[in-house]
């Protein structure tokens, strides 16, 4: 299926060289919104820790939640645990995270175990 740029340059209305341009600033301004609506914001200030225990994790899926001493529960993906070889967190484990605000909530980052 033609895009739109691609049929009129068919029927000869414009160059292919102005459709690829059109189509390569089209592709870059759906990056740049993309980015935008996935940018983290930080939560607290810069630097600050918190301390929470493991409220569940599952190594398959690779993500779970930590509950803040607070009481309130963060989202922690495996990507964020600071650990080399496999990255995996125990129920009821203590660690001491970074918290970042995403457009799907709170999650945790730069998660270290005590």
């Amino acid at each position: 299926m033609l895009n739109l740029g691609e049929a009129f340059a068919k029927a000869g209305v414009v160059d292919d060289s102005r459709v690829e341009k059109v189509n390569k600033e089209a592709k870059k301004e759906a990056r740049k919104s993309q980015a935008k609506r996935t940018t983290k914001v930080t939560v607290e200030d810069a630097g600050e820790r918190f301390d929470g225990k493991v409220k569940w994790f599952n190594s398959e899926k690779g993500f779970g939640f930590i509950e803040r001493e607070s009481g309130d529960d963060v989202f922690v993906h495996f990507s964020a645990i600071k650990e080399d070889g496999f990255r995996n967190l125990e129920e009821g484990e203590s660690v001491e995270f970074s918290i970042e605000k995403t457009d799907k909530g709170l999650q945790a980052q730069n998660v270290v175990k005590l």
